[in-house]
This record gives C-alpha cells, sequence and structure tokens, in this order.
C-alpha cells in the first residue's frame, strides 16, 4: 500500500507569524452538514475563539456554512501565528467531534490566502457573507445567524467599520 502525500502549503509557516491577515477555508470530510443549529455553532464558535485567543489574534469575520467555515484571522502582535491558529481550532473542534459526533471530521487540511492589500479584505468580507446567499440558505446574509466578529459587530458591516 503507497503513503498518501500530504500537500504542503503554498507559502513557509513564517508567513503566517506577526502582524498577517488570512482567509481559510475548512471542510468537513464528505461535505456532512454539521453546523445546521445554533447549539452546534455556539460550540464551535468558543473554540475557534480560545484558539485566536491563545495565539493573539483576531478574526475580521467568521461563518460556519452547513459543511465548512469561513474565517479571516489577523495577527495582532509579533507573536501572533495565524495558521496555529486555524490549527488549534481544528484541534479542539475535531476533538469535541470524536467525543461528542463521531460522524463530523474535518478533511485533513484547509485553504489559504494572505491578504496583501487592504482593498482585498472588503471584497473578500462581502465574498463570505454573500456564501450562505448563493447555497439558498437565507435571502439575505442579515439573516443567516452562523457569522461572527471578534473586532466588530457584524450585523452593522459596511456602516463605518474600521478595515472596510
Amino acid at each position: 500500500m503507497s503513503k498518501i502525500r500530504e500537500k504542503n502549503h503554498r507559502l513557509p509557516t513564517e508567513a503566517y507569524r506577526g502582524f498577517v491577515r488570512a482567509a481559510f477555508t475548512a471542510k468537513l470530510d464528505r461535505n456532512q452538514p454539521f453546523f445546521v443549529t445554533e447549539d452546534r455553532f455556539k460550540e464551535q464558535e468558543l473554540f475557534l475563539l480560545r484558539a485566536l485567543r491563545e495565539l493573539q489574534c483576531e478574526s475580521e469575520l467568521y461563518l460556519f456554512m452547513p459543511d465548512h467555515l469561513h474565517v479571516i484571522i489577523t495577527g495582532t502582535s509579533l507573536e501572533s501565528d495565524c495558521r496555529s491558529a486555524m490549527a488549534k481550532f481544528k484541534q479542539y473542534s475535531g476533538y469535541a467531534f470524536s467525543q461528542q459526533h463521531q460522524l463530523a471530521k474535518w478533511q485533513k487540511d484547509f485553504y489559504d490566502h494572505i491578504f496583501r492589500q487592504e482593498e482585498d479584505l472588503r471584497n473578500h468580507m462581502v465574498y463570505i457573507l454573500n456564501n450562505p446567499i448563493r447555497a439558498g440558505l437565507c435571502e439575505s446574509w442579515d439573516d443567516y445567524l452562523y457569522k461572527g466578529s471578534t473586532v466588530f459587530d457584524v450585523r452593522t458591516f459596511g456602516k463605518g467599520n474600521r478595515n472596510l
């Protein structure tokens, strides 16, 4: 039996450290719909907030779709590590899956994108917020419940908030 090779990230780990902003998308294995109730969202949100805090990061936006997560993570100090914050979240979340929800499991890795220009942030946030609309889950992103931010009140997005 041949060993499956893991895909290497395109950037070295140092690229995710310090005052960096990156977008991540993590998918559930076999596209299992899991994030479909408020209690599941709240549980996962707590794991995400814990990982962000531990790695000295914040999130302009996070949004849980039924089978995946979009999150924008920003380092707030020289010691911040955005990629490790995402990995730590998946570790906490994955352990809870194994203990309480055996059918839910994350895919091995995640997709990421480091922002190079400030203008890209707003466009990416709009793309994320429109994801539930494109999936037919709601008519307006205001109606979608499974989202948040550690930086601002996401319900007021686009109304004079910083970084937009």
